[in-house]
């Protein structure tokens, strides 16, 4: 069973990056793991993609199934060698696509939603919760039936979703915000007013994909200091941290101006 296992999580994985590369982008490392595997890239993937690689993985794996079991037809020996290869890649493929980190579900849920930071912070803490229920829930098991697998589940969902850090998970939430922006049926133009003292990932919460979003940050007076636009935001929070408040970001960007690649965040009215 362990190898079929095995052979199911390294064809999941390659499925994933076969379809990244189709798709244009470079993956830097795979690394297996127990219930899965985890591909890291050089960049996040955007809209549809995402969707597409995530969902490549678990349909490979069911596909398999689906040829193990139409063997089984054509030559019902094979039936006793080939059906801990067929329950491997079912299981495989089901697991992935719940909604949890670091599985592929909460890749296709996080790119489904109208607000991807929102979708992002509810998924992480889901599965911090799921984790610890399904850690329990092994424990448990060892005074009935022994499961160390459930166990080894849990450790594996709560530490997956710790390792999902805030700054990732936001400049994934950016990048895709941003970008995709569908105007077939119209977008509003909305203007928020927000406080100097709020932190970057405030405005960041504020944008979606169905409208553009510009930013009129004020002191404690009610003074407007400057003007963000998106593009803005999303520089911004590729070089400070999230949790930075807007008027420390100005201090930055006056510290830093020898760094044109941290200036071209900003129009001349912020510096």
């Amino acid at each position: 069973m362990l190898i079929g296992y095995m052979i199911s999580i390294f064809m999941h994985e390659l499925a994933h990056e076969r379809t990244a590369t189709l798709r244009g982008y470079k993956t830097l490392s795979i690394t297996l793991m127990p219930f899965g595997g985890v591909m890291e890239s050089q960049e996040c993937y955007l809209g549809k993609d995402n969707i597409i690689i995530s969902l490549a993985g678990p349909l490979f794996n069911f596909c398999v199934a689906i040829c193990v079991v139409a063997v089984w037809w054509l030559i019902p020996a094979s039936y006793a060698y080939t059906l801990d290869i067929c329950i491997a890649n079912v299981t495989m493929g089901a697991i992935n696509l719940l909604p949890l980190y670091p599985l592929d579900g909460s890749r296709i849920v996080s790119a489904l939603s109208k607000n991807k930071l929102r979708a992002v912070k509810i998924v992480k803490i889901v599965t911090l919760v799921s984790g610890l229920a399904i850690f329990g829930l092994g424990i448990a098991s060892f005074f009935f039936a022994p499961n160390l697998s459930i166990c080894v589940m849990g450790i594996f969902l709560f530490f997956g979703a710790l390792s999902k850090s805030d700054a990732e998970a936001m400049d994934c939430a950016v990048q895709t915000t941003f970008i995709f922006k569908n105007c077939r049926h119209g977008l509003r133009k909305t203007t928020f007013l927000i406080s100097e003292e709020a932190q970057l990932f405030r405005c960041v919460a504020l944008m979606n994909s169905r409208e553009f979003v510009t930013f009129e940050v004020v002191d404690d007076e009610g003074k407007i200091v400057c003007t963000l636009s998106e593009n803005q935001v999303r520089g911004l929070c590729s070089v400070v941290e999230s949790d930075t408040p807007l008027k420390d970001c100005w201090q930055r960007a006056a510290n830093e101006k020898t760094n044109s690649n941290f200036l071209n965040v900003f129009d001349d009215n912020i510096i």
